[in-house]
């Protein structure tokens, strides 16, 4: 039997047999669709060991169920570029009002993450720092950033409240795969 970790490393097949030798125009057509994390989840700092799993802003305790501060919580989320040639791809990031201030880091590896083992100890180590993204009390904050990306390649990405916002800091996230102008990454 299998778990879910080893079906992960088997290398993905190309769902694109032959579209290389398809005659493509020059310059590319820009194209642009939205693509969902398959991950989107989070991790506790100050609690290194807690699972929070998907769709869980809790987790269970000695005393009970806790439901942490928010602003030690990191949210992990993990993409995958599916399209093939496209090669670029956008990070957007879409907040409502807040005044406090965001770190987003691009993390390290290219395993498929599993929520339901992933801890704030073992997610993958920060490759570099994207950007610190800075809101507003009175505007929205639209941020984005274009980057390569090849086809079938995992993107993961952690977003966590700047240290010098931490007291002030309290972000929620819900994210639903329809485009209704609220807040997600």
């Amino acid at each position: 039997m299998y778990s879910r970790n080893d079906i992960a490393t088997l290398r993905r097949p190309s769902q694109y047999i032959g579209f290389d030798k398809i005659h493509r125009p020059f310059p590319p057509l820009t194209r642009q669709f939205k693509n969902h994390p398959l991950v989107l989840t989070q991790v506790d700092s100050r609690n290194g060991d807690v699972v929070f799993g998907e769709y869980l802003k809790k987790h269970a305790a000695s005393v009970g169920t806790v439901y942490p501060e928010t602003r030690h919580i990191s949210t992990v989320a993990q993409f995958r570029a599916v399209d093939y040639g496209m090669e670029i791809c956008e990070l957007h990031v879409k907040l409502q009002t807040a005044g406090s201030s965001l770190e987003l880091y691009r993390l390290e590896g290219t395993a498929l993450l599993d929520s339901s083992e992933l801890t704030y100890k073992n997610r993958p180590k920060r490759a570099l720092m994207l950007s610190e993204i800075r809101t507003s009390d009175s505007t929205s904050t639209d941020w984005r950033r274009n980057f390569t990306c090849h086809s079938e390649q995992l993107l993961t990405f952690e977003l966590v409240c700047a240290p010098g916002s931490m007291a002030g800091c309290s972000f929620e996230w819900w994210q639903t795969p329809e485009d209704n102008g609220s807040q997600g990454v």
